[in-house]
């Protein structure tokens, strides 16, 4: 469901930067960098694929290379995400994690990206305007910054609490354990006598075999 969640969201994204980025100026592109397969993984290993790489990398004129991580509403970053993070600011680039579409396109313009002016055929124009964030989507450049929980996820957390208590709270049949130790009972009685029945049989042959090697003059074993 995450997943789904942010891939929507990197999908909406895709979007809004074909519509106000300016190709005179500016380049971005998504990142793949989940491999399907454990091959396609250890091929692009050898490649130089690093991992963590952010979802969005975006190159302007006017800024530093900029890194755009997305994150559904309850996601968290990773270790080699927060590795790849510090490696890309040593080297100059600026990061973010978004947790949204409209997010993404707030920490661009914070990085000081130009957003383009699209003019119409009847004459009017149209700019990019930046919708009003709730707390918990605003973007941030380092993922230890707080930030509080979407009210989707925590009204998810808060149900799995609740099922949780209440699997906990169900008495036990107690004709069911009776039966279940029964059971487990008759099953190690059976199991132990026929070990002692195998043993009992492995005695009897050594001893015909000791027998035999006596009464023909060999060394008792």
């Amino acid at each position: 469901m995450a997943r789904r969640a942010e891939w929507q969201q990197q999908v909406k994204l895709a979007s809004l930067l074909d519509k106000w980025l300016d190709p005179a100026c500016t380049f971005a592109t998504a990142t793949d960098p989940v491999a399907p397969s454990a091959l396609a993984g250890a091929m692009r290993k050898k490649r130089g694929v690093k991992p963590g790489v952010p979802d969005t990398l975006v190159w302007c004129h006017y800024t530093k290379p900029i890194g755009i991580e997305m994150k559904s509403p309850g996601g968290r970053c990773s270790a080699s995400q927060r590795a790849t993070r510090e490696a890309l600011m040593r080297a100059g680039a600026e990061w973010w994690e978004c947790r949204s579409a409209h997010a993404a396109m707030w920490a661009l313009r914070k990085s000081g990206v130009r957003f383009r002016v699209i003019v119409h055929d009847d004459g009017t124009t149209e700019r990019w305007r930046q919708p009003r964030l709730a707390p918990w989507e605003v973007p941030r450049r380092d993922p230890a910054e707080p930030r509080p929980d979407a009210p989707d996820v925590v009204a998810q957390r808060r149900a799995s609490r609740q099922r949780r208590r209440e699997r906990l709270a169900v008495p036990q049949d107690p004709a069911a354990c009776s039966r279940t130790s029964s059971r487990t009972g008759t099953n190690r009685g059976a199991r132990d006598s026929g070990l002692r029945h195998t043993r009992t049989e492995t005695m009897r042959a050594l001893r015909k075999m000791n027998a035999g090697r006596s009464s023909g003059g060999r060394p008792l074993t």
